[in-house]
Order: C-alpha cells, then sequence, then structure tokens
C-alpha cells in the first residue's frame, strides 16, 4: 500500500484533521506560504538556514506516509516533490531537510511514517504543487526496475483567503464547539472543507475607544493575524464573521484594516465577506435594560466589505435584553424574529440561519 495522507494547517483551537481521500489531489491540501517570521528574528521562515529550528513554526504540513510492506521483496519507496515550489522536512520545525531544489525524489531507505510540508516561494495565481509516494520495481534488471507499481499523490495549493470567526460574550472558541455555539460550529465545518479559519473570543479585537491605552484593535490578535495573512502569506482576501459583541468586533475589525491599508501598515487587500448575527457594538456593556439593549445593535456595515450578510432578531429576553437591527447597507437583512424561541442567545444556532450564513461564505470566499 502506498499512502499520503495530508492534514489541516495548524489553527489551533481547532483540532487538525486528515483531509479526506477524496479531496486530497481536488482541491487537495491547503498550506500557507511560509514566508511570515514565526521566530521574530527579522527573517521569513523559509529562507532560514534549515540547520536552525523555528521556533513557534506553524506552517507546516503534516503528511503521514504508509509504505506496506516497507520491506518487500523486489519493491523500492521513493518519495518526490515539486520542488520549485515546495520543500520536505522530517520534523515540524524545518529541521532534517528531505525535498530541496536540487533533491526532488528520495529513495526512502526506512518507513518514515511522517514528514512535513512547506511552500516556500510566492504562489502564482492558481498554482498547485505536487507530493507523490511510490512503489518502484527494483529487480536488479535495468529492463524491468524503476517501474511504478503504486503511487499516491497529494496536490497542495496555497490559501489566498483568511477567516476570521468571533464568538459571543463568553463564547470561548473549543474544538468541538458546544451544541450552543453555532458560529464556532460553522467555523470547524469550513476549516475541515479546505479554508484557512481562524476562531477567536471577541476580545481578541478591543474595543476602537482603547485605542489611546494602547489596547485598540492593531494590538488585538485577529488583526495580527490578519497583518501577517496578507502582508507575508499572500492572503490577500478576507472574511470576517461574528455574533453578538463578535458582530461589533467584525466592524471594529473592518474598520482598522481600512485604517490600516491607508496608513501603509496592511497591504492591499479585499474584504470579500462579512457576515454579523445579532451583533452589537464592540463597546457595549455585557448588563444593560432592555431599552439601552435597543440602542446598541451593531448597525453599520463593516467598511470595505464587498457583500454583508446580516442575520438578527428583535425578540428581548429577561436574562439577554440584546437585539439586532438591520445593516445600513446590507445585502442581506434577515430578520429571524419569528423563529420560535429566538433570542439573542440561541440565535446563531438554527441550522437555517447557519445555512445562509453557509451558503453566502461559500459563494464569495474561496480557498
Amino acid at each position: 500500500m502506498a499512502n499520503l495522507v495530508g492534514y489541516r494547517p495548524q489553527n489551533p483551537p481547532i483540532n487538525s484533521v486528515a483531509v479526506p481521500e477524496e479531496l486530497e489531489e481536488k482541491p487537495g491540501v491547503g498550506i500557507r506560504v511560509n514566508l511570515d517570521d514565526d521566530d521574530d528574528d527579522g527573517t521569513a521562515d523559509a529562507w532560514e538556514p534549515t540547520s536552525q529550528p523555528i521556533v513557534g513554526e506553524d506552517d507546516l504540513i503534516r503528511v503521514d506516509v504508509h509504505t506496506v510492506p516497507f520491506n518487500a521483496a523486489g519493491v523500492q519507496w521513493v518519495l518526490k516533490a515539486d520542488t520549485t515550489k515546495l520543500r520536505v522536512y522530517g520534523a515540524n520545525d524545518r529541521t532534517n531537510p528531505l525535498l530541496y531544489p536540487g533533491v526532488s525524489e528520495i529513495v526512502l531507505n526506512n518507513a518514515i511514517g511522517q514528514v512535513f510540508v512547506e511552500w516556500a516561494v510566492p504562489p502564482a495565481a492558481g498554482a498547485t504543487a505536487e507530493l507523490t509516494l511510490e512503489a518502484r520495481t527494483a529487480t536488479g534488471n535495468p529492463a524491468t526496475s524503476g517501474k511504478v507499481a503504486l503511487s499516491d499523490t497529494l496536490t497542495f495549493y496555497p490559501f489566498r483567503s483568511i477567516v476570521i470567526v468571533l464568538g459571543g460574550e463568553n463564547q470561548t472558541p473549543t474544538d468541538p464547539a458546544p451544541g450552543n455555539h453555532g458560529v464556532f460550529q460553522f467555523a470547524i465545518e469550513q476549516y475541515r472543507n479546505g479554508y484557512d479559519v481562524r476562531m477567536f473570543d471577541e476580545d481578541a479585537v478591543p474595543g476602537l475607544n482603547l485605542e489611546g491605552f494602547g489596547l485598540g484593535p492593531t494590538s488585538g490578535a485577529a488583526y495580527k493575524a490578519v497583518q501577517n495573512a496578507v502582508n507575508r502569506q499572500f492572503q490577500t482576501k478576507v472574511a470576517l464573521i461574528g455574533y453578538s459583541h463578535g458582530g461589533g468586533s467584525v466592524y471594529d475589525l473592518a474598520y482598522v484594516m481600512d485604517q490600516q491599508r491607508t496608513a501603509g501598515n496592511l497591504d492591499p487587500h479585499q474584504l470579500v465577506f462579512t457576515a454579523y448575527i445579532d451583533a452589537v457594538q464592540n463597546d457595549a456593556p455585557v448588563t444593560v435594560s432592555n431599552a439601552i439593549a435597543a440602542v446598541l445593535a451593531e448597525s453599520r456595515r463593516p467598511p470595505g466589505s464587498q457583500f454583508h450578510t446580516n442575520q438578527y432578531q428583535r425578540n428581548p429576553h429577561p436574562t439577554s435584553p440584546f437585539v439586532g437591527a438591520a445593516t445600513v447597507g446590507g445585502d442581506d437583512n434577515v430578520n429571524r424574529s419569528a423563529i420560535a424561541g429566538i433570542y439573542h442567545t440561541t440565535i446563531d444556532d438554527p441550522p437555517v440561519v447557519l445555512s445562509l450564513l453557509k451558503t453566502r461564505f461559500l459563494e464569495h470566499v474561496v480557498r
């Protein structure tokens, strides 16, 4: 058996999982371009000497290598890659290089079990690259040796988009997500579908009114993830999705992205999709009266959004008075108040809400 098993990227707290067999070649295995600087030493990770482990390296993709039976008589196992784009290592910190420019294939002398793949160059539009495992005949006869008896191939594609998903107040991103954390369930589903999805607590976007204290959105983990992806990893399409306070965080994050692009700190990019589910302004207090809650809905369209989907409800509840509102200039404004049992704390869970979110997301966001 010749079998390569590729994995989804390292995006904690989402658990990395194997890419299903039927998706290994089309669309393939998503990978980030490793031209960021995980160890903060001023040099892009892909340009570092391979003798130097990269502390915090998180852009290599795990691949399991199954060669069964490895010691079969008359069989030689070969691993090869398109090394104009890919590098292959024996360790996740970029040490123990196996395939690289000048060495595009190797004969395996033992069952290595696992390798780690890096996309090391700026990607051309639509670029892909392959990693292949072959079982070749080794008969000692030049006429019959070297023929491929078995093979398996993984196709790698560099991510073009980054997707930020922000939960509501007190929703901690976890995998698996609780049954009442619908927006995080959506995030995990699309991660497994081959997107570069990052889940964050809504506090990963500090409010705009904290800028003077050094705690504005540029200091938050969500903005830093976007900046790294856009400026260093060629992921120039961005999607932002948020529920409750996370919706308010989407507005604030889009606002600061727009400001930072104008200032020259964020490279040109497209905010291809944004979504609110019962969005509440990022700086809104957690405990308020019904009257105050009604004016704290986030109704502004995120700056720069090319398509904005908004779903909301207007049913205040004694323990959860927050309500959403129509987005001014929204492309979708869907009032879900008529759904039985819908309040602020439940609106991110119904299948009809998540179905529209998924439909619009897939229409507007590429991998």
